[in-house]
């Protein structure tokens, strides 16, 4: 997990990306146990369709922290995006979450 934060005014947490991947046995065991519980997350969020990545993402709300959440999930690892700048949030989460899986290499 990373966060960042605005140091001056308000010092208060701007973004929090976290990375939940299974690593260890079967890997396609491990992208079927990712993907029972990234559907069930995402039965209560909102589709994000045509991201060019990941194998299936949502978009979570009512958050009091975060303006937008985003989830996607890539075979094996979920990625869970937050930020708090209303402004243009959904596109910057997108690009977040799009370099948060590239850090990452995964088995399929």
């Amino acid at each position: 997990m990373c966060s960042w934060y605005e140091y001056a005014p308000t010092q208060k947490r701007i973004a929090l990306v976290r990375w939940d991947v299974k690593r260890g046995g079967d890997a396609t065991a491990n992208a079927r146990v990712q993907q029972t519980g990234f559907a069930a997350d995402a039965a209560e969020g909102r589709r994000a369709n045509n991201l060019g990545f990941g194998d299936g993402a949502y978009w979570e709300s009512g958050h009091a922290e975060w303006s937008c959440v985003l989830s996607v999930r890539h075979g094996n690892l979920v990625v869970w995006v937050g930020l708090s700048p209303p402004q243009g949030c959904e596109g910057k989460a997108k690009e977040v979450a799009k370099a948060a899986l590239a850090a990452v290499h995964v088995s399929q």
